[in-house]
């Protein structure tokens, strides 16, 4: 209010707790109110002190809020890094295993897919020249589980489902 002094606010804050038919409309609940029913202050003046209290209140919930929020931040920072370095070292592994001496198929017969499955073996190609069986593998390492598509190329083989085709 321009040349608006303290007399100019108070008054201003007097007419409107005197008007019967000015409302409002609460932010939070938007709920309709009569403003002659609310606690109005003067921003610029001092704070009653039970709208300081409430204020106060008000601020250090934010302040506990915000905390929290940080703290999940770090966390979910973390553990997203922590499983980032996982799958890296899954899929280095995932590349190396078959040149293991305790890999229990002879590494040409193996042959890298990487998506949906690491590898289809062909058992006994090399050494043999016969395959004895043909095995599709999945390298997992810590606490990795099968994906929902790995799964389902695991049921189709164990209940038979696979086939040739030749074009």
């Amino acid at each position: 209010m321009p040349g608006g002094g303290i007399l100019n606010r108070k008054k201003l804050i007097s007419d409107l707790k005197r008007a019967r038919t000015l409302y409002a409309e609460c932010p939070t609940c938007e709920g309709q109110f009569r403003l002659s029913e609310a606690t109005l202050i003067d921003g610029l003046g001092p704070m009653p002190p039970d709208i300081k209290t409430l204020c106060d209140e008000k601020f250090e919930e934010y302040k506990e809020r915000m905390d929290k929020l940080r703290a999940r931040r770090i966390s979910a920072t973390e553990g997203a890094e922590k499983k980032a370095i996982e799958v890296g070292i899954g899929q280095v592994v995932e590349k190396v295993v078959p040149n293991w001496k305790a890999f229990s198929f002879e590494p040409p017969d193996c042959r890298p897919l990487f998506e949906p499955i690491d590898y289809i073996v062909f058992d006994g190609m090399t050494k043999r020249q016969e395959v004895e069986s043909i095995v599709f593998m999945d390298i997992k390492t810590g606490k990795s589980r099968l994906k929902r598509s790995q799964k389902l190329i695991r049921d189709a083989v164990e209940s038979g489902r696979v086939r040739y085709r030749g074009i």
